[in-house]
């Protein structure tokens, strides 16, 4: 397969199929929840860490969305698909492949601040801190922006409408005459397509989490790429970020004063220019 080619046709895809989750807002300020000492790091070397949906603390959250599309791929059927195209190119749909064609990393953060949920699962118990940040000021290539949608109507109608758009492309290609073995531009599509497919899980979770109101940041990296490291047994990616792109800092209700005084004197010339207040949300 072109690399080339590939990339183009996943970025034919990316375009259409990724409006859906566009956030509303246009600035895109988002609140992310972390600990003191990651928040110190984050000041530290102007860059955050995205981290592969393969190493998240629920590692089958990703499942969730691709079990969509495996339960409708008969849907191809139903709009005039050839059979032997569903048999060649969709009995590889698995996670696992996924990641060893291409991997996507993951920057988490919430459209509302000051969540008790988010302190307590991700905010160090609330002793941790919560910062405003607007991702579109972020620069990394082959990356989105997405709102996690947790309908379950949306989603299958997603799926659904995400057919529609690869189906109009491949009766485009039968009307050459030309037979499917022999469209190796439509083998490309189709292996960008099962990619959309799988980028566009990473954008949706059960209703179940649905107070999260989670925003996020995902970047799509070769698995070969030296960019990747292993920290704490996970892989990560930096993406650097200039520190004009955090507007606020709201510390955790349980944060300790001192570490707090110590940061700001670490990082004296970016608290000076910056809003800072502490959290008053009742702890329960």
């Amino acid at each position: 397969m072109d690399l080339k080619e590939y990339l183009k046709n996943f970025d034919i895809l990316l375009k259409k199929s990724f409006k859906p989750f566009k956030p509303l807002n246009s600035s895109c300020k988002v609140f992310h929840y972390t600990t003191l000492d990651a928040f110190d790091k984050i000041l530290e070397t102007r860059s955050l860490l995205q981290t592969s949906f393969k190493d998240l603390n629920d590692p089958t959250e990703l499942n969730f969305g691709f079990d969509l599309f495996q339960k409708n791929i008969d849907y191809l059927r139903y709009r005039g698909c050839h059979q032997d195209f569903i048999k060649s190119h969709y009995n590889f749909i698995d996670v696992d492949r996924a990641n060893r064609e291409l991997a996507f990393f993951n920057f988490s953060c919430s459209s509302r601040p000051n969540l008790l949920g988010q302190w307590k699962g991700y905010g160090d118990q609330g002793a941790g801190v919560c910062f405003e940040i607007d991702l579109r000021q972020i620069r990394r290539a082959n990356s989105m922006i997405g709102q996690v949608k947790y309908e379950k109507n949306w989603q299958v109608q997603y799926v659904e409408w995400l057919y529609l758009i690869f189906v109009e492309h491949l009766k485009k290609e039968y009307k050459s005459g030309k037979r499917i073995e022999e469209i190796t531009y439509t083998r490309n599509f189709a292996l960008a397509l099962f990619q959309a497919q799988y980028a566009a899980s990473t954008f949706m979770k059960h209703q179940g989490w649905e107070e999260e109101s989670e925003i996020r940041y995902v970047s799509l990296i070769q698995p070969s790429s030296s960019e990747i490291f292993t920290l704490a047994g996970r892989d990560r990616v930096k993406t650097e970020i200039s520190l004009s792109t955090i507007s606020k800092v709201v510390w955790g209700p349980k944060a300790d004063s001192q570490k707090i005084s110590e940061l700001k004197g670490k990082h004296k010339s970016f608290f000076d220019s910056t809003f800072e207040t502490k959290s008053d949300i009742p702890w329960k």
